[in-house]
């Protein structure tokens, strides 16, 4: 059996998180005297590896931290106005929300957690369903933002 790993620095991005390009190799060359399915479970169980060294090393929760912090960062630098867009769009959420609590048969949803709310509603008449739901949530307005 003939394996070879190589290994490629790749360009620092998202988070300044080194990363690392493996590629495994693997090749058998024994001429039929194992069977051939013995021979392919062997190379997968080798190339899955991979799959392990990708899940202990990751640090993907790591770059989505400091990703989401450089947004906070923005978002309490920028404390500016709103514009006429996305005041309209603020005011038509803000009246469905006031719509929704009008609807006289709203029923509450069962949830998972007690620090979550949902209940949905039905205009009488109406084909469409209406949902809302509420959490708190353990952060601040800036990181719920930058989720």
């Amino acid at each position: 059996m003939n394996n070879q790993i190589s290994f490629d620095v790749l360009e620092v991005t998202a988070g300044n998180m080194p990363r690392t390009l493996v590629t495994y190799f693997a090749q058998v060359k024994l001429g039929g005297l194992i069977p051939q399915k013995f021979v392919d479970s062997q190379i997968s169980t080798n190339l899955m590896m991979l799959s392990e060294m990708r899940k202990r090393f990751d640090k993907s929760l790591d770059i989505d931290c400091a990703s989401r912090a450089a947004i906070v960062s923005k978002i309490k630098q920028n404390q500016g106005d709103y514009s006429g867009d996305e005041t309209a769009q603020i005011d038509k959420g803000l009246a469905g929300l006031l719509e929704f609590e009008k609807l006289p048969n709203k029923k509450k949803v069962e949830s998972a957690s007690p620090l979550s709310i949902s209940e949905i509603a039905k205009k009488d008449g109406d084909k469409n369903a209406f949902g809302k739901a509420s959490a708190i949530i353990r952060a601040n307005l800036q990181e719920i933002i930058a989720y």
